[in-house]
């Protein structure tokens, strides 16, 4: 495989790894954290409704493991 290839599938992983984190932040500061009792996540006088962050836990979450999901495909099919 060429080094060009491998660089590019890396950095797709990379890519939904960076969305899964975010997923994964929000779903624990932004819902699990407020649903154990400590106050919902503030930013500059913001505060995150937990739904929205769940909802926004799964959108990133789905993203970035579709995108591994095509990287990883994207990658046995160039295989052939």
């Amino acid at each position: 495989m060429k080094l060009d290839r491998i660089e590019k599938l890396v950095s797709w992983l990379w890519t939904g790894a960076i969305f899964v984190g975010v997923g994964l932040f929000f779903l624990i500061r932004g819902w699990f954290m407020s649903e154990v009792g400590m106050p919902p996540a503030e930013h500059r006088g913001a505060i995150l409704d937990p739904k929205i962050a769940l909802a926004g836990a799964a959108f990133f979450i789905g993203t970035g493991l579709v995108v591994i999901a095509a990287a990883f495909v994207r990658r046995l099919m160039m295989r052939r």
